[in-house]
C-alpha cells in the first residue's frame, strides 16, 4: 500500500505581496502558476480616493461592490483595497459608474499590464473631480491599527483534507484551492490514520484511489484576505477542544504573533 498521510498545515507563506506592488509579486508568482486569475488573487492594491462631491460615491455604493474593502477617512475622501481580480470584477459590474470609470483608468495608466485589456474600444472620458492614487509602503504603515487590520492582505498557504475545506468557508474565508493529490491524504489525528489503514487494506495491494476516503484527499491552495479576517477565522477554529484544525491554526496564530504581535497577541488559547 502506497499510502502518505500528513498532517494539517496552515503556515505564512514564505512571499508576502507587497500592496500597489504586482510587478514585484509577478516575478515570484509567474514561476508558480500559469493562471492568470490566480495570480491576479494574491495580489492586492490599498487605493485612495477624494472626490469634489460625494454624490457619485454614493450612487457607487448603491450598487453593493462587496468585493472590496471600503472606509472613509474623512468627507470626501476614503481608502479602497481588494485583489486585482476584485478590481477587475469592480469595473466589470460596474463600468457605467463616473466612480468606476474614474477607476479603470488610474489602473490602466499605473497597472497597464494587468488592467489594459478592460479599456473599451471607444475609451472613456475620465470623470472630472474623482481621483485615485496608490499609498505608499510608507502610508500604509503609519494607517491606525483598525484602518490597517482591515486594508493590509496577508498570505497563507494550507494542506488540509478536501472534506476540511467546508471549514474555511463557515469562517467565510474562500480559500484559493491550487491542486489535489490523489496519493496523499491529509488527517487530523491518529484514528483517521487507522482507518484509512484498514478500509485500503481491503484491496490488497491496489493503489490508492481517493474513492476510498474521498474526503481525506490532501487539498492545497492559499488563503489571501486583509489581516481582520483572520481573526475569527483562527479564533473559530481554536476554540473547540477538538476541531481538526486547531493544531495547524495554533501554529499559525504563533507565526502572526511575530509578525503582528497586536492584535494577534492577543487572541486567547485554550
Amino acid at each position: 500500500m502506497d499510502i502518505e498521510v500528513k498532517k494539517p498545515v496552515l503556515r505564512v507563506f514564505e512571499f508576502q505581496p507587497k500592496p500597489n506592488n504586482p510587478k514585484e509579486a509577478i516575478e515570484v508568482f509567474v514561476q508558480k502558476f500559469s493562471d492568470d486569475e490566480i495570480f491576479f488573487s494574491l495580489t492586492s492594491l490599498v487605493l485612495e480616493l477624494t472626490l469634489d462631491s460625494e454624490t457619485p460615491f454614493y450612487k457607487f455604493l448603491e450598487q453593493q461592490p462587496c468585493r472590496i474593502n471600503i472606509d472613509k477617512i474623512e468627507r470626501k475622501r476614503y481608502l479602497l483595497s481588494g485583489t486585482l481580480l476584485d478590481f477587475r470584477l469592480l469595473y466589470q459590474e460596474l463600468k457605467e459608474q463616473k466612480v468606476a470609470k474614474a477607476l479603470l483608468t488610474f489602473l490602466c495608466e499605473n497597472y497597464p499590464e494587468f488592467f489594459k485589456d478592460l479599456w473599451p474600444k471607444r475609451g472613456i472620458v475620465p470623470p472630472i473631480g474623482i481621483n485615485f492614487r496608490a499609498l505608499s509602503q510608507s502610508e500604509l504603515n503609519e494607517l491606525e491599527l483598525a484602518v490597517k487590520l482591515r486594508h493590509l492582505y496577508f498570505l497563507t498557504e494550507f494542506l488540509v483534507a478536501k472534506g476540511h475545506l467546508l471549514f474555511f468557508y463557515q469562517a467565510e474565508t474562500k480559500p484559493l484551492i491550487t491542486g489535489e493529490n490523489p496519493k496523499t491524504y491529509c488527517l487530523a489525528n491518529p484514528f483517521d490514520k487507522n482507518l484509512l489503514t484498514r478500509v485500503v487494506s481491503v484491496f490488497n495491494d491496489l493503489e490508492p484511489l481517493p474513492e476510498m476516503y474521498p474526503q481525506a484527499v490532501a487539498t492545497s491552495g492559499f488563503i489571501y484576505q486583509p489581516l481582520i479576517q483572520y481573526m475569527p477565522f483562527l479564533t473559530r477554529f481554536l476554540a473547540q477542544e477538538n476541531h481538526p484544525l486547531k493544531e495547524a491554526s495554533f501554529s499559525l496564530l504563533e507565526e502572526l504573533k511575530k509578525i503582528y504581535p497586536e492584535p494577534f497577541g492577543l487572541i486567547p488559547v485554550s
